[in-house]
């Protein structure tokens, strides 16, 4: 399967996060950045070039960003984002890093991940401020569920922090396959993996559960999400910018989940709430 990569000339911060997110919108699965610039990754058979020069002359009508339309063969990914790949730290609580990385000193979750084209290699702000809120959480022997799970680095975290069981779900092949790999690598034993819709999984209840994905996605399911928490059971909610977390909040509220507290970074949040 190749990918196509986009790959856009911007200093500016806010830009790159709003074409990240609008990006995501038009199915880009994976995202570098650097401060020159970011790039995207789309299955080629899902790349639309007019779609995406239609976005960016609708956000950007008198100074569009300079950007580049590439083709990468599958074979050439690992290549490619070891390229742009330097790890995460996040205070002195977790390091993300790729296996070629050297391991770091005084760091209390050391974790592994090899992205390939699934989303959350930890750059993107909202993987780090979900991170952040899930340190002022237990886990300790409790059932997760992550929503959307990408490369699983929030899965990672939660079993290392304590978690009795973690189920993972993505309908992303390349998601499924790429969070077994980084499970492994990083010593998980007690998971359930699967592409299941969340529909498929109501009547199961969770301790915690994690969801980082968008906004129209995260409202979507709102009522799947309730079906499968308990009273009291933390929600956290991430992948939408900050001025959208009074929608999330407005329709969180008939469903029964309550707002606690949120993150911003970037101008995007990650958001606490309970059920």
């Amino acid at each position: 399967m190749n990918y196509v990569e986009v790959e856009l000339t911007t200093t500016d911060s806010v830009v790159r996060d709003i074409v990240t997110a609008e990006l995501a919108e038009l199915g880009f699965e994976s995202f570098t950045e650097s401060d020159e610039g970011l790039k995207a990754y789309v299955q080629e058979e899902e790349f639309d070039a007019q779609r995406l020069e239609t976005m960016l002359h609708a956000l950007f009508p008198h100074n569009k960003p300079a950007y580049k339309v590439t083709v990468i063969e599958q074979q050439n990914w690992n290549e490619e984002w070891e390229k742009n790949y330097e790890p995460v730290m996040i205070d002195d609580f977790c390091c993300l890093r790729a296996s070629f990385h050297a391991k770091p000193d005084n760091v209390e979750l050391d974790i592994l991940i090899d992205p390939k084209m699934s989303f959350g290699t930890g750059h993107h702000p909202t993987t780090v401020s979900v991170i952040r809120l899930m340190r002022d959480l237990d886990f300790t022997g409790k059932t997760v569920f992550d929503y959307g799970c990408g490369t699983g680095v929030l899965s990672i975290v939660a079993d290392k922090l304590g978690a009795k069981s973690i189920t993972a779900i993505d309908i992303d092949e390349w998601s499924i396959e790429n969070s077994e790999e980084n499970f492994r690598k990083n010593g998980m034993e007690k998971f359930d993996l699967s592409p299941k819709p969340l529909a498929s999984f109501a009547g199961t209840e969770y301790d915690i559960i994690l969801a980082n994905i968008n906004k129209n996605i995260i409202i979507q399911n709102l009522g799947n999400l309730a079906k499968i928490s308990k009273p009291g059971t933390p929600i956290l909610f991430s992948g939408f910018f900050t001025h959208d977390l009074a929608d999330i909040a407005e329709a969180a509220a008939p469903h029964g989940f309550t707002y606690i507290k949120h993150i911003s970074n970037n101008e995007w949040a990650a958001a606490l709430f309970t059920r």
